[in-house]
């Protein structure tokens, strides 16, 4: 579907309610959470929070705030959708949304990504760390994949990938459409590390809490770039947000679930936030620069 106008505000608003839903509804719960020690339900906290259970009905309620937040960008897509094209837009976007005819390959390709992206950096880093048995069983690891379905994926990727990423695709085109992208996905996750970086460090010097905040903000914003061009990769490819979703919750789940095999899983950690730019590099070795988009169908 191509859009003919878009409204001068559309693009505002999403950035506004994507950030502003998502922050109004992880900062309570994160700093309340935080202090009181609750664990907030992530992909990479759910099997702490089953070892633990609800502490009681706060933490059960700043627990549902918390998942909501990652509705922001859904709900933000959908209303500058909304804006732009009216009913019409919205059906275009439902029609990416539920695109699931791609073809076997693209499923198969994405699959194969997410494995690789954290398998490699487990596999070098149990030379060293060793390997232990995982506490994930098939029926966690359904579980894991269908929340994030639910939450990461259809939450996200049909704002960042079905509104955002066609908007600005008629804007800017090349390299310079993914770092735009790739930066204001990181920055919506921007509160999340920060309360996380700041909950581990509270006996730590205020200086040496503020360079490791830089730092990890820095890290996850140059791994948030690199995995944006791998979804627009395959956004290009397929015009499927399906397949997006797809990625996103495959991709959240099998870096937790490969990781947990590690005698030390955080060791690995900086080495699996750098495996998209690997991946980046490959696919333009072998593919072409080319690939790395130049029109993005809106």
């Amino acid at each position: 579907m191509t859009t003919k106008t878009h409204h001068k505000y559309s693009l505002i608003l999403y950035l506004l309610l994507a950030n502003g839903i998502t922050w109004l509804c992880w900062v309570p719960a994160m700093l309340i959470g935080a202090k009181q020690g609750y664990v907030m339900p992530n992909f990479d906290t759910y099997q702490a929070l089953f070892a633990e259970g609800f502490i009681n009905a706060q933490h059960i309620w700043l627990g549902i705030a918390f998942s909501l937040g990652s509705y922001g960008p859904l709900i933000g897509g959908i209303v500058a959708v909304w804006i732009d094209g009216g009913k019409e837009g919205l059906a275009g976007l439902w029609r990416r949304i539920v695109n699931w005819k791609i073809g076997s390959r693209w499923y198969l390709i994405v699959l194969l990504i997410t494995i690789l992206l954290p398998a490699i950096p487990v596999g070098i880093f149990a030379l060293t760390g060793g390997l232990t048995a995982s506490t994930f069983s098939l029926g966690y690891f359904l579980f894991v994949f269908f929340m994030q379905l639910l939450t990461s994926g259809f939450g996200e990727e049909p704002g960042w990938r079905g509104f955002l990423l066609p908007r600005l695709a008629a804007r800017f085109s090349g390299e310079k459409l993914i770092w735009i992208l790739g930066l204001i996905w990181a920055i919506w996750h921007y509160p999340l590390v920060i309360i996380r970086t700041l909950s581990v460090m509270q006996d730590v010097p205020l200086p040496q809490k503020v360079i490791t905040i830089i730092v990890s903000l820095a890290g996850m914003t140059m791994s948030q770039i690199g995995m944006t061009f791998i979804y627009v990769w395959l956004y290009n490819k397929t015009e499927s947000v399906f397949l997006a979703i797809i990625f996103h919750a495959l991709s959240n789940t099998l870096s937790v679930w490969l990781t947990s095999y590690l005698a030390q899983p955080q060791s690995a950690t900086l080495f699996v936030a750098l495996m998209p730019w690997l991946l980046v590099v490959i696919l333009g070795k072998i593919l072409g620069k080319d690939q790395f988009p130049r029109k993005t169908h809106v």
